[in-house]
């Protein structure tokens, strides 16, 4: 299989053959078959020249035309399956970039969401002849010269197109300088990437080069009492444009419904409340387990403590044992578990 890799070069002369000429003004270099254009300072457009000033959207207002959009959470938080409802319920053409799921769970996904197949929607998987290209890659870029409207391009996962060290700001730079190249050239990238397991890395996984890349990021949690896709709520935790507050979604017959954040809330969080202040100094281990206990999965219970220790909400120090305990602001410890 060909190498992935290509010259700065090589982009320009794809971006140069999609827009039908040299960019802006350049001119070419000396030879007729140069592949490099010239671009001079006194040529660079003014910037409302370029395109619109006002922020279109294909799904308002969490989808920007044109942005790196990221979707980050726990696995099984539903990120993945809000990606492909967003691409069943756009007006453009659609690439899935996928070298996570196997063909099975594809499948079983899109027949919950009623997404039929058409032409409008290419999925690229481990189950097709080679492996899925980079975002970047000439077959991509020669696939939107055809699409006739500037499609969206859903990378899944970030982990397994990065192929690197993860924490490397120059390796994740390079990674993310490939999305922006299609989305410069008009493509919406939509990016599906896992939390991290710390309490300070719980947006995204990685380098800070991946949320200072992005134009917008949003953290999903599942709120169900059971596991499945219920109640979702997406955190933004990166806004260069379009919403600015959370977003809830009610899964339901293969539709997300809009809601109130406070709804998906609620309930749970009350009996995780009410949990903590019956368990003054409670281990997070024994939380979880109390938390399982009432048929709250275990991921929810964690989220539960981690957000109330940053939000200060919920206090925590260190016990016998050097375990880290937890307990509400005021609550005297009544004995320890």
């Amino acid at each position: 299989m060909p190498s992935e890799v290509h010259t700065e070069a090589e982009f320009e002369t794809f971006a140069d053959s999609w827009n039908n000429g040299p960019r802006w003004d350049g001119t070419e270099t000396e030879g007729s078959d140069s592949i490099e254009k010239r671009l001079r300072i006194v040529d660079l457009p003014d910037v409302r020249a370029c395109a619109s000033t006002e922020i279109e959207y294909l799904i308002p207002p969490m989808l920007p035309k044109g942005a790196v959009v990221a979707l980050t959470g726990d696995s099984g938080s539903g990120k993945s399956t809000l990606a492909t409802a967003w691409a069943r319920d756009v007006a453009v053409p659609v690439l899935f970039l996928d070298r996570e799921n196997p063909l099975g769970v594809i499948r079983d996904r899109l027949d919950r969401l009623n997404f039929a197949d058409s032409p409008r929607l290419r999925w690229w998987g481990g189950w097709c002849d080679q492996e899925a290209p980079q975002p970047d890659a000439p077959a991509v870029l020669e696939w939107m010269k055809t699409c006739g409207a500037n499609p969206l391009i859903v990378v899944d996962s970030l982990a397994a197109f990065h192929g690197g060290d993860e924490n490397s700001a120059g390796e994740m730079r390079t990674f993310m300088n490939r999305c922006r190249r299609v989305a410069n050239l008009g493509a919406t990238v939509g990016i599906v990437h896992h939390n991290g397991k710390s309490e300070t890395a719980k947006d995204y996984r990685g380098s800070s080069d991946f949320k200072a890349a992005i134009d917008c990021g949003f953290h999903v949690t599942n709120y169900s009492d059971t596991g499945l896709l219920d109640k979702m709520v997406m955190r933004p935790f990166k806004m260069r444009m379009g919403a600015s507050g959370e977003i809830v979604y009610f899964y339901a017959d293969g539709r997300f419904v809009r809601g109130e954040a406070t709804e998906a809330r609620e309930t749970i969080t009350d009996q995780l409340m009410g949990l903590l202040r019956m368990n003054p100094y409670v281990t997070g281990k024994r939380f979880e387990d109390l938390a399982a206990e009432q048929e709250i999965i275990r991921t929810r219970a964690r989220s539960f403590l981690a957000t109330g220790v940053l939000a200060g909400t919920i206090k925590r120090d260190k016990g016998a044992g050097n375990l880290r305990r937890h307990y509400l602001p005021g609550t005297e410890a009544q004995n320890e578990i």
